[in-house]
């Protein structure tokens, strides 16, 4: 088994979460400088076709780096300053359209554990095309949560931006406090106030952080219910944890 790793090669702060392009994202400059090749990867579980890019230095290279966004709809057009900082060090980078995105098929989802099912599959594709290269990634947000929900044992390396790893939650309940719109989905916020949320999510945390592993599931169901949340609201808190 390979020994992973983590790097801390970047001070950056980015805010963005980042063909559809969205108003947050944009085209890498310098485009003459470097390979743009389309690659396909399918969601075998769910049989779902994703499509990304890769961008290689037109140099020699021996590491490529998929980059995995937060919260948001994002596409092969995400974290721009970052991708091209990458690439000026001769690093090549792998960004796809999540899906329900661009290219991508299947339905658009805000569920960390979807975008981390597809990142699965979009690492193994990369791994299985480029077997002499190391190969990472960078998770940003609830990207890094996914991000170590995917990685297998073939991950050299692995570098998390911001991700909420703050013991019991205390990061995400922060971070919510601080940015309510931009740090949950739509799905959390519909008809439920900014108060009605953040004494939801204190006593969620409080529940998982005391219960036992088989109980949880049990209690969390329970405890949303009693509270008048949709049950889809389930499936969305038990992937962050």
């Amino acid at each position: 088994m390979k020994r992973t790793f983590t790097i801390i090669f970047l001070t950056l702060s980015i805010i963005a979460n980042s063909q559809n392009i969205y108003d947050y994202e944009k085209e890498i400059g310098n485009r003459e400088n470097y390979i743009f090749s389309e690659i396909d990867f399918q969601n075998e579980d769910e049989n779902i076709k994703l499509s990304g890019t890769l961008i290689t230095p037109k140099t020699k290279f021996d590491t490529i780096i998929l980059i995995v966004a937060g919260s948001g709809r994002d596409s092969r057009h995400t974290h721009f300053v970052l991708a091209e900082e990458l690439l000026k060090h001769g690093i090549a980078v792998y960004r796809f359209d999540e899906r329900g995105v661009g290219k991508s098929k299947g339905e658009y989802s805000e569920l960390v554990r979807d975008l981390s099912n597809d990142l699965g599959f979009a690492l193994k594709k990369i791994q299985q095309t480029y077997l002499d290269k190391k190969i990472g990634i960078i998770g940003h947000s609830i990207g890094g949560i996914a991000t170590l929900n995917a990685i297998n044992d073939d991950i050299d390396f692995i570098v998390l931006i911001e991700t909420p790893i703050a013991k019991n939650g205390a990061f995400l309940v922060n971070q919510f406090k601080m940015n309510y719109e931009n740090s949950l989905p739509e799905v959390m916020r519909k008809g439920k106030t900014k108060i009605e949320i953040t004494s939801f999510l204190e006593g969620y945390i409080d529940i998982i952080s005391k219960s036992e592993p088989n109980a949880t599931k049990k209690e969390v169901k329970k405890y949303i219910k009693e509270k008048e949340f949709k049950k889809d609201i389930f499936y969305y808190w038990m992937t962050l944890f």
